[in-house]
């Protein structure tokens, strides 16, 4: 194994605040690209680069830290009115989108002080609905994970036929392999503890 100073890549979901449902799509930050592009498979030959898509490290969200870790402090006392209450106190922000980077970002640093906590808060999707969406935001991120290393999995082909005709079971194996594969691919300990939890908890 080679020693490196390069530090691992936190992925972001690309479209954020979105009520889609998952797709096995890469649709970039900016929402005046063609439907094309937005609807381009992992498998294509002319994928671009993730920076080039815009995609961002969750660590680096430009979002006020004192917002961030007031969430930390919240997440740490797992009690479900106090989550309430946080994410009333966060409308004061400009709009939903920060709401949900702020929320996002307490995740990440709440995997790396109390994973308790952490695992507590990630045991149940609906917690921080419908602010964020973390089921959705973690089958994205697989799919950018598998995709920046250049993984190519036949599963990932058979995602929209499986929700086109809709087959839950089988879109819930489909996702599970696909997480599976992007935990053993991830190096990032904040990505790799919310991969992890989600397949505990969900799937």
């Amino acid at each position: 194994m080679f020693a490196t100073t390069q530090t691992p890549k936190c992925y972001s979901r690309v479209v954020l605040n979105s009520t889609r449902q998952p797709e096995a799509d890469t649709s970039p930050l900016d929402s005046n690209e063609s439907s094309t592009t937005k609807q381009s498979s992992l498998g294509l030959e002319n994928q671009h680069n993730l920076q080039q898509h815009g995609y961002n490290s969750v660590t680096s969200f430009p979002v006020d830290e004192s917002y961030v870790e007031l969430a930390v402090s919240v997440y740490q006392s797992q009690d479900i009115t106090a989550l309430q209450a946080l994410k009333d106190f966060l409308t004061v922000l400009a709009n939903p989108i920060s709401i949900e980077k702020v929320l996002l970002k307490a995740i990440y640093g709440l995997a790396e002080n109390d994973p308790h906590a952490c695992r507590w808060l990630l045991s149940d999707p609906s917690y921080l609905m419908p602010e964020l969406d973390i089921l959705e935001f973690t089958h994205r991120l697989a799919l950018f994970i598998l995709e920046d290393k250049n993984i190519h999995l036949d599963v990932i082909s058979q995602l929209n036929q499986s929700h086109r005709f809709g087959n839950l079971p089988q879109e819930n194996k489909l996702w599970q392999e696909i997480l599976t594969c992007a935990l053993d691919w991830s190096s990032c300990p904040g990505d790799r503890f919310l991969l992890e939890a989600i397949l505990n908890s969900v799937y």
